[in-house]
């Protein structure tokens, strides 16, 4: 396997591969972090690096988010995330999915971002690393201290930050990558980079959202 390639794979797979991770159930939380509304809706744009002068241009990929309905998975409340992409050409090597048409299932969990398959994508409390193991990587999530002040189309967001480390059969890769995320709006930014370098070559923005 090549080791230089881009860390959407491993979005790929903390949405569609299983996981050990056993959370506790929780009641509904007080708050709505992660704004898991019926109706809520969001678009992302996607921007490329451009090494002549280390700015980002917007390459053409859009995701259009919303939320339709929920559904119970296991006993468990989820809420069903439509997702369509749009301007995605492989060839180009742009992250993220395929163009068309997908669902996720998502949930507030003690304060993670808990997909059906049972895998923890954000802590907004919860400071302890996780880890997520798909073979040979392994991919150390961990929410910093930090509140970052993420400037987007859509305005600026105070974010909580969790980092992601690569590491390649034990070994520590030069790519960190970081996943921003805003109380009451969501998702806000994700950053790209390949495993063996440590310059973000994408960058997955809010664009514009719709908060019921």
């Amino acid at each position: 396997m090549k080791q230089n390639f881009l860390f959407f794979c491993v979005i790929v797979c903390v949405y569609t591969c299983s996981s050990n991770d056993n959370i506790q159930e929780t009641t509904q939380p007080d708050s709505n972090f992660y704004a898991l509304n019926v109706g809520n809706s969001w678009v992302y744009k996607y921007y490329k690096l451009d090494i002549t002068d280390n700015s980002y241009s917007f390459n053409n990929v859009i995701d259009s988010v919303s939320i339709v309905g929920t559904e119970t998975i296991n006993d468990k409340l989820y809420y069903k995330f439509k997702t369509i992409t749009s301007g995605n050409i492989p060839t180009n090597g742009n992250p993220g999915f395929s163009n068309g048409e997908r669902f996720d299932f998502f949930r507030d969990s003690l304060g993670y971002l808990v997909n059906d398959l049972g895998v923890r994508l954000f802590s907004n409390q919860n400071t302890d690393e996780w880890i997520y193991l798909q073979t040979p990587l392994t991919y150390h999530f961990k929410l910093t201290e930090n509140i970052e002040t993420i400037n987007t189309n859509a305005g600026l967001f105070e974010c909580r930050d969790v980092r992601v480390k690569h590491f390649i059969n034990g070994n520590e890769a030069p790519c960190i990558n970081h996943r921003y995320y805003s109380d009451g709006i969501g998702e806000v930014m994700l950053t790209f980079c390949y495993v063996a370098t440590e310059e973000h070559e994408w960058l997955k923005k809010l664009d514009s959202y719709i908060i019921q």
